[in-house]
């Protein structure tokens, strides 16, 4: 008895850590069905500039980063632009 209790305890804190994770990206872990997609959305905003997942992946904390998401609403770029070519560029541009 003593064993599945303890095997029921580390089940039941394995689960309660997979909640609060799901929370982390507005999940609410009552809501999901076995087969249904996960949509996760980024605690920030941006544009995805790297997507390395694939339909169907099996992911793990050691998969590392699988998408980039960049803040785009301002980019500075340096630069050599040819004297010539200088009255072509303005602020803002």
């Amino acid at each position: 008895m003593e064993e599945v209790r303890q095997s029921y305890e580390l089940i039941l804190s394995e689960y309660k850590n997979l909640v609060e994770g799901l929370k982390v990206y507005h999940v609410a872990a009552d809501q999901l069905k076995i087969g249904q997609p996960l949509i996760v959305r980024a605690p920030i905003k941006g544009e995805v500039i790297q997507n390395d997942l694939v339909t169907g992946d099996y992911l793990n904390t050691e998969a590392g980063l699988l998408v980039k998401i960049a803040e785009l609403s301002q980019v500075y770029v340096a630069a050599q632009v040819k004297e010539k070519d200088i009255r072509f560029i303005h602020k803002g541009d």
